[in-house]
């Protein structure tokens, strides 16, 4: 074989179809990918709720339970004794509230990770603005 070889007829083709086959999975792609911003666009994934607000939903109606039963079953028995759960219910879900509320708050403030984020995302987009209606309100 010679090192100046010519590309047969039958390579070029080959080339030619492996080239097309290229450009339209490109081209499918590509309309995959604006189809996809569009549906974004018009209907935007839902946000699911973070962590510690599904646990604080959770307590609160595992409590609000606890306290219908209760209820129901002093009404039921004409008995006083579940008096002990209803005000225990009562009381977790007053701490687990201001709990959450501390939390929330240490978030929310200057310094805290919503806060902090949402600063960086404000300067990103070149509208940050200084004075105190831009400190977070708790």
């Amino acid at each position: 074989m010679r090192s100046g070889a010519r590309i047969g007829r039958r390579e070029l083709a080959e080339h030619e179809r492996k080239m097309r086959e290229m450009e339209n999975r490109g081209q499918r792609k590509l309309m995959a990918d604006e189809l996809k911003q569009k549906k974004e666009e018009y209907w935007p994934r839902r946000k699911w709720p973070p962590t510690a607000k599904v646990a604080m939903g959770y307590i609160f109606l595992s409590c609000t339970v606890v306290q219908i039963y209760s209820m129901a079953a002093m009404w039921h028995f004409a008995d006083l004794s579940a008096l002990y759960s209803l005000i225990g219910e009562t009381v977790g879900e007053t701490i687990a509230y201001c709990a959450y509320a501390a939390k929330s708050a240490k978030e929310n403030t200057k310094g805290g990770i919503v806060h902090d984020m949402a600063m960086k995302e404000q300067e990103g987009n070149g509208e940050a603005q200084d004075g105190p209606e831009n400190e977070a309100k708790g």
